[in-house]
């Protein structure tokens, strides 16, 4: 976890906007108020529309003023749960960490940057070599060095990835 575990706890509904000036990291989602586990997909929003990026389990990192949205799908279509929420954690943001999501079929790691991989969905391929799937329980984190290239697909069309950019310098 890059800005530690000393955040502001934060416990979200379905629908979030992170405050400016703050970075959200998300530890788990797809709790209803009952406190049971479910088993919705975080999505996050960006220019009106959402995206997979992650399953329960994985952490999110969003960036300020961004908003999520915790549902489920129904034959590949998203639908917003409001008995859903996810908890967290709210930092301070910070100059040498980006947070970053792509749903892009080819994500290049810009000059002078490590990428931080905290969650994905769908298969990734780095260089052409694959090293996730659906299908695969892997570890995370998942870095990758400057100019590096990540191709990312899936079957259905849900595919992305979530992380931060951090100086090449620094750990």
């Amino acid at each position: 976890m890059p800005y530690g575990y000393d955040g502001e706890p934060v416990v979200g509904g379905n629908e979030y906007t992170v405050p400016v000036g703050k970075v959200l990291a998300i530890i788990d989602a797809g709790i209803n108020p009952n406190g049971v586990s479910g088993n919705s997909e975080i999505l996050l929003q960006h220019e009106n529309a959402y995206f997979w990026v992650s399953r329960p389990g994985e952490i999110v990192l969003v960036d300020q003023n961004k908003s999520l949205g915790i549902g489920g799908r129904n034959n590949g279509v998203f639908y917003p749960e409001p008995n859903r929420g996810f908890v967290g954690l709210l930092f301070d943001s910070d100059d040498y960490i980006t947070p970053v999501h792509s749903t892009s079929s080819n994500f290049i790691v810009p000059s002078g940057k490590k990428l931080v991989i905290t969650s994905n969905l769908g298969w990734i391929e780095v260089d052409s070599i694959p090293i996730s799937s659906d299908d695969i329980v892997r570890d995370f984190p998942i870095i990758v060095g400057e100019g590096i290239t990540l191709n990312l697909r899936s079957n259905d069309g849900r595919h992305g990835f979530s992380g931060y950019l951090i100086d090449e310098n620094r750990s």
